[in-house]
């Protein structure tokens, strides 16, 4: 059997520090960022917020707990290869690895994948996330880029409920391992020269497409609206 949750839940799931810190049960899965890989040996760091609407029923203030807050860095790993670590639903961490695979004057696309996870150590639950992600941004002018990314988001949520939680007379239904999956578009822009300090804007959609009944959890539909500066 699988249920949908409400921010509440949420809470308890991964930590009710993510309530206190204002940020929501999406924080870490903007993008924020263009194709352009950052240069060897350099290091970025972004810092963004954000809304995050969706249609979850809540008990409490229908705004609590849609606030986003994400910090991320970027590090030049190589010529067109860098490395990525954020703050990932405000007790874990997310790191990936973006490829740029054209570097054109204008046009650049990149190929990022990653892993992280989450785990509130007073409830035992937790939460594994395996992004796979393709980025493309076009140099409209210099101070000027606007961006799009298309991909996938695993989830794989453990010690989410127990078998109490499940019904007199119902039997919980048997954990497929595939785990949950999210279709993640993103769309924004970057004003500002590569090197300095720039400003960001993004819509992202996140919608589930794939489900696993077995770890009690059901993904809702959330449209994320986010601002950050890049430095």
């Amino acid at each position: 059997m699988t249920r949908p949750l409400s921010p509440p839940d949420c809470a308890r799931a991964i930590g009710l520090a993510l309530l206190l810190a204002g940020t929501a049960c999406t924080s870490g899965l903007g993008q924020l960022q263009t194709a352009r890989t950052v240069p060897k040996g350099e290091v970025r760091h972004s810092i963004s917020g954000g809304y995050d609407a969706n249609s979850i029923e809540r008990d409490g203030p229908p705004w609590l707990g849609n606030f986003i807050v994400q910090y991320a860095a970027r590090i030049g790993a190589a010529e067109h290869v860098d490395v990525g670590v954020k703050v990932f639903l405000g007790l874990g961490g997310l790191v990936d690895a973006k490829v740029q695979v054209v570097d054109g004057p204008r046009l650049a696309l990149s190929l990022l994948g990653g892993a992280g996870g989450a785990f509130d150590a007073e409830s035992g639950a937790g939460v594994v996330h395996v992004p796979a992600m393709l980025l493309g941004s076009y140099h409209v002018a210099r101070w000027f880029s606007p961006y799009v990314g298309a991909g996938y988001g695993a989830f794989w949520i453990f010690n989410y409920a127990s078998t109490q939680d499940v019904p007199p007379g119902s039997t919980a239904a048997p954990r497929a391992w595939h785990g949950d999956g999210l279709l993640m578009l993103h769309a924004g822009f970057e004003l500002g020269s590569p090197g300095r300090p720039a400003f960001l804007l993004e819509y992202g959609y996140l919608r589930p497409i794939v489900s696993d009944p077995g770890d009690h959890y059901a993904f809702a539909t959330n449209h994320l609206f986010l601002g950050g500066i890049r430095f």
